[in-house]
C-alpha cells in the first residue's frame, strides 16, 4: 500500500510543470546549450583541481 501511494504522489510531482512551460523549455536549444556550458565548466574547474592535487602530492 505505501509503494502504491509513493508511486501516484511521484506521478503527481510530474505535473508541476505545465505543458506549455515543458514546451517552451524544449524549443530553446540555446537553454539547453547554455546548461551544458555551464556543466562542461564546472567539471573543466574540478579536473583541474585534481590534476592539480595529484600532482603536488606526487611532487612532494
Amino acid at each position: 500500500m505505501t509503494i502504491s501511494a509513493t508511486i501516484t504522489s511521484s506521478k503527481s510531482n510530474n505535473h508541476h510543470k505545465s505543458e506549455r512551460t515543458k514546451r517552451d523549455c524544449r524549443a530553446k536549444p540555446a537553454y539547453k546549450a547554455g546548461k551544458r556550458a555551464k556543466r562542461e565548466r564546472t567539471n573543466g574547474i574540478l579536473l583541474y583541481f585534481h590534476v592539480y592535487y595529484v600532482t603536488t602530492i606526487k611532487v612532494t
